[in-house]
């Protein structure tokens, strides 16, 4: 419980500036967040974002409003070697944190990059595989909400009241 404490004291101030700056844009934006605080934005195009990895915290937008990752947004996210991971969507923030047991991913992830680097379509083909044998899933069907008790993640939903952020898990 010290650790989202911790984390909270740390990114809410950049949490609530990203939420301002993101709220009325057409397309999806992405970056990451540093622990003094500052933060990288980077636009992409109505469907996707560029997730920028240099950071332990790294973050997009779903301008449509949807609050929860799709396929794509899962493989980055497990190929990122970010602990954090914010998605905002509409008037509402999801921050995920990685645990120890997505270290094994990470690293599964990154040998299919090498090992099959120039063919982007064997290594999509190739992650959709690990994370089916991993958490027992199959992604044709189960990209939904759901994913984030699957994929064993610890998170929390934030919005905005009176210019701070308010935690509003269930």
């Amino acid at each position: 419980m010290t650790d989202k404490y911790l984390f909270f004291s740390l990114y809410k101030d950049a949490l609530l500036k990203i939420k301002h700056l993101v709220s009325d844009r057409d397309n999806e934006l992405s970056g990451c967040i540093y622990p003094d605080g500052n933060f990288l934005i980077k636009e992409g195009n109505k469907e996707s974002a560029l997730v920028l990895a240099n950071s332990d915290f790294i973050w997009h937008s779903h301008p449509d409003g949807k609050l929860f990752f799709s396929l794509n947004d899962w493989l980055c996210i497990f190929y990122s070697n970010a602990k954090y991971i914010a998605l905002f969507a509409g008037n509402k923030i999801l921050v995920v944190k990685k645990t120890a047991v997505h270290e094994k991913l990470y690293l599964e992830f990154h040998k299919i990059a090498s090992q099959f680097h120039g063919y982007n379509s064997v290594i999509y083909y190739k992650f959709i595989q690990i994370l089916e044998i991993y958490f027992n899933i199959d992604v044709s069907t189960d990209i939904d909400e759901t994913l984030l008790f699957k994929f064993n993640l610890e998170y929390a939903i934030y919005k905005e009241e009176s210019n701070s952020l308010i935690n509003i898990n269930i």
